[in-house]
């Protein structure tokens, strides 16, 4: 809460532009514009670094274009660096959003990209990191059930994580488990969002959420929103995200302008 933060970064040994964060007494990221009157309705972003808005300035992330585009709307970033599906729900099911959001009425987004379901099943590389305290879900039939952490609620397969990982086999074949994704896992993550999608509309009495697909990193998920009756926004294909223009290069997330095309196809698609 409160914080300011300055962000150095390079990428190939060239430093990128410095960035600067701000953040309100909730530790929602500020959009740096100045409201000279009020808005009617809200603009929810919930993700991870992209919803964020790692490396880029206040007034150059998603919902701060957004709220400039539509001055209708409040835009409210709660993004955070690493979050998965699993820690949107989380969020959803243990913070009153409603009561941190003056308006009455407007929309929520769920900004997504495949690798949020390796983070929900808490995959190898993502456990070892920093998600080992990350909220642990599984599904019992089709009921998303919690069971404490992937440390503590997950122990024999964590445990394998941690001793494998030091293993020379692991290392000479550079493996990450479980692998590449699965109908399973992606059936997983449709159920995750479902949930999240359940949560948000006991919060905030309507169902104006939508998942947005980011481009360049594909669409996988999209018969299983469909089979949730998830809202999604498809924008894999909405520019070429690995271009240097769109997208930090050794790095992966969006730049300014990549952001500005997201936010005016949202105000087209969805907002207004």
């Amino acid at each position: 809460p409160n914080a300011k933060v300055e962000m150095k970064s390079w990428n190939y040994g060239i430093q990128n532009p410095r960035a600067f964060y701000n953040f309100d007494s909730l530790g929602r990221r500020m959009n740096g514009n100045e409201l000279k009157f009020p808005r009617k309705k809200y603009a929810l972003f919930m993700g991870c670094s992209v919803t964020l808005g790692v490396l880029v300035d206040d007034k150059q992330t998603l919902p701060s274009i957004v709220e400039r585009l539509d001055t209708t709307y409040r835009a409210y970033n709660y993004g955070v660096s690493g979050y998965g599906t699993h820690h949107v729900l989380a969020m959803l099911q243990n913070r009153n959003l409603r009561s941190e959001i003056s308006e009455q009425d407007g929309i929520g987004f769920y900004v997504f990209f495949p690798g949020h379901i390796n983070r929900a099943i808490g995959d190898m590389d993502s456990y070892l990191s920093w998600n080992s305290e990350g909220p642990f879900y599984y599904l019992d039939g089709d009921k998303v059930v919690h069971r404490k952490n992937f440390k503590e609620g997950r122990k024999l397969i964590s445990r394998f994580y941690e001793f494998f990982s030091t293993t020379y086999i692991c290392k000479y074949f550079d493996i990450h488990l479980p692998g590449k994704l699965r109908s399973h896992h992606q059936h997983f993550g449709a159920k995750l969002i479902e949930q999240a999608y359940r949560e948000y509309q006991r919060q905030f009495g309507n169902d104006k959420f939508y998942v947005v697909l980011l481009p360049g990193w594909g669409n996988d998920i999209k018969p299983y929103l469909e089979e949730a009756h998830i809202k999604y926004l498809d924008y894999n294909r909405l520019l070429p995200y690995w271009q240097d223009k769109y997208s930090f290069q050794g790095d992966g997330h969006p730049r300014p302008l990549c952001y500005k095309v997201i936010a005016e196809q949202l105000d087209k698609d969805a907002l207004r």
